[in-house]
């Protein structure tokens, strides 16, 4: 296990946990107008994106917000290519994903159940 600072948790809980709130957010109102949501969903939106902005914020006053190397010189974020995927309209691409690299070096990849047809 690699060695980090305290800003370099900064750094993660700004990159990760702070996409995490986001998806979160996205994830109650579903493309809907937040306005149009009963008033405790528009409550906890309202309460994650304050929480992703303190994050910021906190990072941004620390300069820790746009690091691309943790101290330790792990890297903070890593792109996976996946195999090649043909969508349903015939369109062949390779879809990539990118992900937060906790200051450790260990990769930690979330994901999010979904009940969609692939």
């Amino acid at each position: 296990m690699q060695e980090y600072t305290p800003q370099d948790s900064l750094v993660y809980l700004n990159r990760s946990v702070s996409s995490q709130l986001e998806v979160v957010a996205d994830l109650i109102y579903e493309g809907e107008e937040i306005d149009t949501l009963p008033e405790n969903l528009q409550n906890a939106v309202s309460l994650l994106d304050s929480l992703r902005n303190e994050i910021r914020n906190e990072a941004e006053h620390h300069g820790a917000a746009r690091a691309a190397h943790y101290s330790n010189g792990v890297p903070t974020s890593t792109r996976f290519d996946d195999a090649p995927t043909t969508d349903p309209d015939g369109e062949t691409y390779l879809p990539e994903v990118h992900t937060d690299v906790h200051p450790s070096g260990n990769v930690r990849v979330f994901s999010i159940p979904t009940n969609k047809e692939v």
